[in-house]
């Protein structure tokens, strides 16, 4: 079975992704600080890989994108070594996993640290909020927080219909695919896994049919999988 995290990269981005990409993205051309949180899941990681190929692909802001603030902190000092060398210039730092950072003065040492043409996206899961709430300097700095909800059952609805159309011409589609949005909350990294595992039944066992009861035999597989 592919990586859920590889088969997100490959997702359309929904309507309120886009638009959290697009402040997100203004942020850092502006030299900003911003937030972007959400349960694990609802594609952080994906929006963060993103932005970094805009900016890639734009040649005007060099970009990283390190997991964890140690990472981002070593990014940092390699940028200011390269700035002494090549000259003043901006950067973007878009710090995935943000949330895991030891304490809320390691947050605000990496803030305090970016250059004023620096643009920097902490990403990560509700912690990162409370670490961030304990230093005043620097929520003063954000100027944009953007937060990934699980998807509605549209949303998944639509993925399921473009990853899964062998799915839709069963009989009971319509009530597979909302169950199959209740199993995963509508979070888009268990929803891939949960299509990916049906989608290799269906073709291994030729069947023409699906029932609930099978959807959940699968999903509670796929959890304690993971566990």
């Amino acid at each position: 079975m592919a990586d859920p995290c590889e088969a997100l990269n490959f997702l359309t981005l929904t309507a309120p992704q886009q638009a959290a990409a697009a402040r997100l993205l203004e942020v850092v051309r502006r030299g900003g600080v911003a937030v972007l949180c959400g349960p694990a899941g609802t594609g952080k990681s994906m929006l963060l890989r993103r932005l970094a190929g805009e900016l890639q692909q734009q040649k005007t802001i060099p970009c990283s994108v390190p997991t964890g603030v140690a990472q981002a902190a070593e990014c940092l000092r390699t940028a200011h070594q390269d700035a002494a060398v090549r000259g003043r210039q901006p950067l973007a730092l878009l710090v995935d996993d943000a949330d895991a950072a030891p304490n809320a003065t390691t947050l605000a040492d990496l803030v305090s640290q970016m250059p004023a043409a620096g643009g920097l996206v902490l990403a990560g899961e509700g912690r990162l909020l409370t670490l961030l709430a304990r230093q005043p300097v620097v929520e003063q700095r954000i100027s944009l927080r953007a937060v990934l909800r699980p998807w509605s059952d549209t949303e998944s609805r639509d993925l399921i219909a473009a990853r899964l159309p062998s799915l839709l011409a069963l009989a009971n589609a319509s009530e597979l695919g909302q169950r199959m949005h209740e199993l995963t909350a509508g979070i888009p990294r268990l929803l891939v896994r949960l299509i990916e595992t049906v989608a290799m039944v269906l073709a291994a066992n030729d069947r023409q049919q699906l029932s609930v009861e099978d959807l959940e035999t699968f999903h509670r597989r796929l959890f304690l999988a993971a566990a």
